[in-house]
């Protein structure tokens, strides 16, 4: 049987991909009025997964480090954890390889790796973030990924600055959300 928080996480984790499925109406642009392209959403997939397989094909960095990467219209975010230095830089410059990248954000921590209990609850943060983003009438929360690192909770995506900051205040008033980086693009 499910906790009501474990239940409720399910719930909000469906709604997320729910609306990240939506389909599109022609002109490469989503039904929910997502401002990227088709091609630019791809290459996005693409630059995250080209990142990733770079730092973790590496033996140095593989057993050593965790690193997500994030992309969002060619905009790059770095977020996890590196023992040192050298290898924080290590992973910085297997992301600057990677082709049609804009700009890399770097948030990774010189820390331990953090734990499953700790990933989780990130997890749990961004959730709620996008939950809250979801049910602002004001702006539409396709156009901004959500991620959450160390309770640290860093907003991308294609916006205008009132949208921007409509989506910062609503995470700031998330309970256990620690600080809100915003790496957002502005239309206007």
């Amino acid at each position: 049987m499910k906790t009501a928080p474990q239940a409720l996480a399910i719930c909000l984790l469906s709604t997320v991909l729910l609306i990240g499925c939506a389909t599109t109406n022609g002109t490469n642009q989503s039904a929910n009025s997502e401002r990227r392209d088709i091609q630019a959403m791809a290459n996005d997939e693409t630059i995250a997964l080209a990142i990733s397989k770079a730092i973790y094909t590496d033996e140095s960095l593989r057993h050593n480090v965790h690193i997500n990467a994030y992309s969002y219209n060619g905009v790059v975010v770095l977020t996890g954890e590196a023992p040192d230095a050298s290898l924080r830089n290590k992973s910085i410059e297997h992301a600057r390889h990677i082709t049609n990248i804009k700009r890399i954000h770097n948030e990774i921590r010189i820390a331990p790796k953090a734990d499953l209990k700790s990933r989780s609850y990130d997890k749990w943060l961004s959730a709620k973030v996008k939950a809250k983003l979801i049910a602002e009438k004001r702006i539409k929360a396709i156009n901004i990924r959500v991620i959450t690192e160390s309770n640290s909770i860093y907003l991308m995506g294609l916006v205008s600055r009132q949208e921007g900051q409509i989506a910062s205040d609503i995470a700031r008033r998330v309970d256990g959300a620690k600080e809100v980086v915003t790496l957002f693009e502005y239309t206007n």
